[in-house]
């Protein structure tokens, strides 16, 4: 056990998002997170943003708190700033957040990002209660390598966090290493932490083979070949790559079609959709497009899929990849970032390349449209890609490992938060 407490660790999580609501991958790590705390013994509370009704609801060891957005008044602009919308809901996290430790005091508050960490560092000052928290993404310089300028206002939201950050923990090495040579950082120590899961939904088969087989039939041709892409549809995704190969693919194996569970997240994103589709013929005819879906819906599209296909730019970690891998699907993912991390090359999956060219990061189209015609055609290992990578996912991401991982860095950061309480007494 990890836990060096007589009484369980109380642990309180601020979040952007439970569940993958508005976004997706820091509402899943979230809703994730608080299983595994609570199966390392912590009592958690979350106090997250949502865009239905304020709500709270208590689940074994964990109480979760919706809280509405606020709206801004754009300092004189007719419409506020994204960051502006977020530090004002900060300031209803900070408020809201008061009267929880009041009532029940955590020994150590956790937040996630820029986007909660204004809050995490007010509730950290006026309670002197250990902050930890977590870089899932950075704008700078992510955001360039598609060729997105960073808004400068976030920017400087993260060079204040990494300013007044005491204990950061990050998602992958590859995170790490992006965070040390951005940011004057590197006297600090950033353990790596991989984000977990409870596989068994993805694992324990939902429909029997008759639903299954029905469920196919209304995605696919009997003798096609499903290739599956789960997530958002914009540049960071590589969408633009995804459907370039998604072509190359169609052309050289007739059985093959794509399946999208996602939607575009902006005007610009959509135009691409549209505008790939409308001149491909073939690509407009063997794609289907199903929109965003729930996480039980895509444990079912597994079931069916026969490769699933990750073609991020980069991924900071990338549950779509363990996700696949727990549903025993073989993947094809992108060497950039968490992937290269999890997908062990032609043992539990096949890694793309990345082109670099000057600042421009894009996905090597012609190795991720040969990556899938091999496993499309050699049906034995793409079945052992599956079997391995399932027992990878098991074995390394499980949520017992990482809430164990947690609750040390957890424990790790309230003494050291005592041995600096001891340290300025005695110099008083």
């Amino acid at each position: 056990m990890a836990l060096f407490y007589k009484k369980p660790l109380r642990v309180l999580l601020l979040s952007p998002e439970y569940t993958p609501e508005l976004s997706g991958g820091v509402g899943t790590s979230m809703q994730e997170l608080t299983d595994a705390l609570c199966l390392a013994g912590c009592e958690v509370e979350v106090v997250a943003c949502t865009y239905r009704h304020a709500d709270s609801f208590r689940e074994a060891n964990k109480i979760v708190h919706f809280l509405e957005p606020v709206n801004q008044n754009g300092n004189g602009r007719s419409k506020p700033s994204v960051t502006e919308n977020i530090l004002g809901f900060n300031d209803s996290m900070t408020s809201y957040a008061h009267k929880l430790i009041a009532e029940r005091r955590p020994d150590v508050i956790h937040c996630q990002n820029w986007v909660t960490f204004p809050a995490g560092h007010r509730l950290h000052s006026d309670f002197k209660i250990p902050l930890v928290t977590t870089v899932h993404y950075l704008s700078e310089p992510i955001e360039r390598w598609w060729g997105q300028v960073p808004d400068p206002d976030i920017v400087e939201q993260e060079n204040r966090m990494f300013r007044d950050a005491a204990s950061l923990v990050t998602v992958s090495a590859s995170m790490k290493a992006l965070i040390e040579n951005t940011y004057d950082v590197s006297c600090k120590q950033i353990p790596v932490v991989y984000n977990g899961m409870d596989a068994s939904r993805f694992i324990n088969p939902v429909l029997g083979c008759d639903a299954a087989a029905q469920l196919r039939r209304s995605i696919a041709e009997p003798h096609e070949k499903i290739v599956l892409f789960c997530g958002r549809l914009n540049p960071q995704k590589g969408i633009s790559a995804l459907l370039d190969s998604a072509f190359i693919v169609m052309q050289e194996n007739p059985n093959a079609c794509l399946v999208i569970a996602g939607e575009p997240d902006s005007p610009e994103a959509s135009a691409l959709v549209r505008e790939k589709m409308a001149h491909t013929s073939v690509l407009r005819k063997r794609t289907k497009l199903l929109g965003k879906l729930p996480r039980k819906q895509l444990g079912l599209l597994y079931q069916i899929a026969d490769i699933a296909v990750i073609s991020s730019v980069y991924e900071p970690f990338g549950y779509a990849v363990i996700e696949s891998m727990a549903a025993g699907v073989p993947v094809i993912a992108t060497a950039a970032g968490g992937p290269a991390e999890i997908v062990q090359h032609e043992r539990t999956g096949l890694l793309v390349p990345i082109n670099v060219e000057g600042n421009i990061h894009s996905v090597d189209c012609a190795k991720l449209a040969s990556a899938q015609l091999t496993l499309l055609e050699d049906s034995a290992t793409a079945k052992q890609f599956g079997i391995a990578g399932r027992q990878r996912v098991l074995e390394t991401f499980n949520l017992s490992r990482w809430g164990e991982a947690m609750a040390q860095i957890y424990d790790q950061t309230i003494s050291a938060s005592e041995t600096n309480v001891c340290t300025r007494a005695a110099t008083v």
